[in-house]
């Protein structure tokens, strides 16, 4: 179920992991825009939890979240996450 009240960082967990499509609706863009924008440097990179599964970190969706400008020049010079 959806809606407006997803696109809302309150509705991250506290702590943890969230898969593509939380991210997705939290953040109000599209799934392809994601993986592009963690190409690109735009948007926190995923974590690889097993091969086939990818999950973001909630402290990084929160931070891109806060300031998506700042987010990408702070860590587009590699500063993210290993």
């Amino acid at each position: 179920m959806s809606g407006p009240q997803d696109k809302n960082p309150a509705n991250l967990p506290a702590i943890g992991y969230v898969r593509l499509p939380a991210v997705a609706a939290v953040c109000g863009i599209s799934t392809s825009a994601i993986w592009k924008w963690c190409r690109d440097g735009r948007f926190p990179p995923p974590v690889k939890l097993a091969p086939r599964v990818s999950a973001w970190s909630v402290d990084d969706l929160r931070a891109w979240l806060a300031d998506p400008q700042g987010w990408k020049s702070s860590n587009a010079q590699g500063a993210g996450h290993e």
